[in-house]
């Protein structure tokens, strides 16, 4: 990681260099040296640097990865995001048209304005309870509940669409984040196999300036920010209408007092947005209640088949 810091503070230097450089091409003279003696032995310094930066920054790095375990990184996520234990958010998800200007299977480098689908915005609210307790509870506009999602960490799921005008799968309401609130590694391991991402591979990702660890392969993986070990997102094949197309899940906008939360979560296809997941309000407070109050909301529902806890253990 030395080396990574090394490439990123030479290119930095590289770049104010370069500014310097064009300001002296207005300089008639500079001391006793020449304006041409000056900027020789400034490409002579720029020269330089450019041949440290290249050894150093190469993308060889795929090799120096192989030193790096990716279990070492995963841990290193989990360790962030430890501090994170329960929480209750109120949840707004915009729905927008990725084909609005062009089919998915053309290619367009046109830099359009996501056209939102207003009609099919909904709003969630998302119980958690780290390593036990998971709920979703998806409304329309007037709060009227189109889908519920309940899971007990080692014990029941129920997952059930309750309108008749439209239909969600539990992957639909998903809030992807949440699988990085664990403490277990293998807990985290399983939800990345579940996305397709293999958990045993590491790759070092170099785009402009920013390096990223890669945890999976090139179309399937979590992406980690390589200073602040910060999962910054997700990269994952998804079938639509029998064909498979690249998915890119951003988190960003992260809440001040939870860092590990992201305020904003963006699930692009082929580039093109198609949902953004925005947290209105958020609290870590009062949530045995909610959770409470969700089982008894939906006890209908909870029959012998969903044997759900009656108590909270905090798993802390």
């Amino acid at each position: 990681m030395a080396g990574q810091k090394r490439g990123r503070h030479l290119l930095v230097s590289l770049i104010n260099m370069r500014l310097v450089f064009k300001q002296l091409q207005a300089v008639p003279v500079i001391g006793n040296l020449s304006k041409i003696y000056f900027m020789n032995l400034l490409r002579i310094s720029v020269f330089t640097a450019v041949i440290v930066f290249i050894i150093s920054y190469h993308p060889q790095s795929q090799a120096r990865a192989a030193f790096i375990k990716p279990e070492s990184v995963l841990l290193q996520v989990l360790e962030g995001n430890k501090p994170l234990t329960v929480f209750f958010a109120e949840v707004r998800v915009s729905v927008y048209d990725p084909e609005a200007f062009a089919p998915l299977d053309e290619e367009s480098n046109l830099n359009l304005q996501p056209y939102e689908i207003k009609e099919k915005s909904y709003f969630q609210q998302v119980v958690f309870i780290r390593d036990e307790f998971v709920s979703i509870q998806t409304m329309d506009d007037s709060g009227n509940p189109m889908h519920i999602y309940i899971h007990e960490i080692g014990g029941a799921t129920l997952s059930k669409s309750l309108s008749s005008q439209r239909f969600f799968s539990s992957e639909d309401v998903q809030f992807p984040a949440i699988i990085l609130f664990t403490k277990h590694l293998s807990l985290l391991s399983i939800s990345l196999e579940e996305m397709g991402i293999d958990h045993t591979q590491l790759q070092i990702s170099h785009q402009k300036y920013l390096i990223h660890y890669l945890i999976g392969n090139e179309e399937n993986h979590l992406r980690v920010d390589t200073n602040s070990f910060k999962a910054l997102g997700i990269n994952r094949q998804i079938q639509i209408d029998g064909r498979y197309y690249p998915m890119t899940i951003v988190f960003s906008d992260w809440d001040e007092k939870r860092q590990a939360i992201p305020l904003t979560t963006r699930f692009y296809v082929k580039s093109r947005l198609f949902k953004e997941i925005s947290i209105e309000k958020i609290r870590f407070r009062g949530i045995s209640t909610q959770r409470n109050a969700i089982l008894k909301k939906y006890k209908y529902l909870l029959k012998a088949d969903y044997p759900f806890s009656a108590s909270t253990n905090w798993g802390q």
